[in-house]
C-alpha cells in the first residue's frame, strides 16, 4: 500500500498512517542513555576530573559554538507546526483533497533542505549544495511520540551571533527525545530534550568528530523567544561506569553520580569535596 505524503515549502513529510510498520527506518535503542542521565553509576573522584575535565569543557563548547542542535530541532519544530495547522479541534488530521486522518496512528519521514551558506532564502533549495535533515517521527493517537530518529547528510547552516557569522555544518546520525508524548501545539522550548548525536561538526572550516549524549534546557523571554538555558553532558568512562555534568546558566556548574549531586568548577578544578 502506498504512503500519503504532504508536500510543504521546507520539507516532504510521508504520512505513514496506512503503511505496515516495518516501512519505518529501525528506531535506536536509547533507553540505556536515558538511564544513565536518571540514575549514573560512576562515582566521581578528583583523579576521574582530572581525566575528563579538559574533554568536559571541550565539548560543551563545540556543541554550543555549533548551535546544531538547534538546527535540528528548528526542523521538529517546523514539522511540528504543520501538523498542528493541518489538525482540527476533535484531533482529525486534515491534509486536503477530503483526506482526513482521525487521531492518526503511525509514521511521518522527514526530509528537510538545509539553509546552505551563501544563499540564505533561495528559491529553489538545492540538497546537494546545503545538505539534507533526515528524519523519522511517530505519531501515537495523533501526539508526537518522545523518539525521532535519523541521519544528517552535511546539513550547512550559518550561525550568527552578533556582527560575528560562522558557516557551520553537521554530518551523522542523530536521535532526539523529548521525554514525553507531546501535543502538536506543545512549546517544545519548555521541555529538557536529549540528543544523541554520532557525526562530524563544522565549525566555520574546522571539522570536529562528536560521539556524545546531552540533553539541553532553554529559558523563554517574554516575547517568546527561546535560548539555551542548561546543558547537561553524560560521561561515559567505560561501558558500565558515567555520569552527567551540569552547565545550568552562565555561572552555576555541578555533578549528578551515583552519590547524588554536588557542585563543581571546571576552571578553578575543585568540586564539592575535592579539587585536581
Amino acid at each position: 500500500m502506498k504512503c500519503l505524503s504532504l508536500v510543504t515549502a521546507f520539507a516532504l513529510v510521508g504520512l505513514l498512517s496506512s503503511c505496515n510498520s516495518l516501512d519505518l527506518p529501525p528506531a535506536p535503542n536509547v533507553q540505556p542513555v536515558l538511564d544513565a542521565f536518571e540514575k549514573p553509576t560512576a562515582t566521581v573522584t578528583g583523579p576521574i576530573m582530572e581525566a575528563v575535565a579538559d574533554e568536559i569543557a571541550q565539548i560543551r563548547d563545540d556543541i554550543e559554538d555549533s548551535d546544531f542542535f538547534d538546527e535540528i530541532l528548528k526542523v521538529i519544530i517546523e514539522v511540528q507546526a504543520e501538523i498542528d495547522d493541518a489538525t482540527d479541534e476533535d484531533g482529525n488530521l486534515d491534509i486536503g483533497g477530503g483526506v482526513t486522518f482521525p487521531t492518526p496512528n503511525g509514521g511521518v519521514s522527514i526530509e528537510f533542505i538545509c539553509a546552505g551558506w551563501d544563499d540564505l532564502s533561495p528559491t529553489v533549495p538545492d540538497p546537494a549544495k546545503n545538505g539534507t535533515v533526515n528524519l523519522t517521527m511517530r505519531l501515537a493517537g495523533g501526539t508526537i511520540a518522545p523518539l525521532i530518529w535519523g541521519a544528517i547528510d552535511d546539513c550547512r547552516f550559518p550561525v550568527e551571533i552578533g556582527p560575528l557569522r560562522s558557516e557551520d555544518s553537521y554530518d551523522g546520525k542523530i536521535a532526539v527525545h523529548l521525554g514525553t508524548f507531546v501535543s502538536s501545539s506543545q512549546n517544545l522550548h519548555e521541555l529538557p530534550i536529549t540528543f544523541i548525536s554520532d557525526g562530524t561538526i563544522g565549525i566555520d572550516g574546522r571539522e570536529i568528530r562528536i560521539k556524545q549524549s546531552f540533553r539541553v534546557t532553554f529559558k523563554i523571554d517574554d516575547e517568546g523567544n527561546a535560548d539555551l538555558d542548561g546543558l547537561a553532558i553524560l560521561v561515559e568512562l567505560d561501558e558500565t561506569r558515567s555520569f552527567v555534568y551540569l552547565f545550568e546558566g552562565d555561572l552555576t556548574q555541578g555533578i549528578r553520580d551515583a552519590s547524588g549531586t554536588f557542585a563543581c568548577n571546571l576552571e578553578e578544578r575543585q568540586c564539592t569535596g575535592f579539587s585536581w
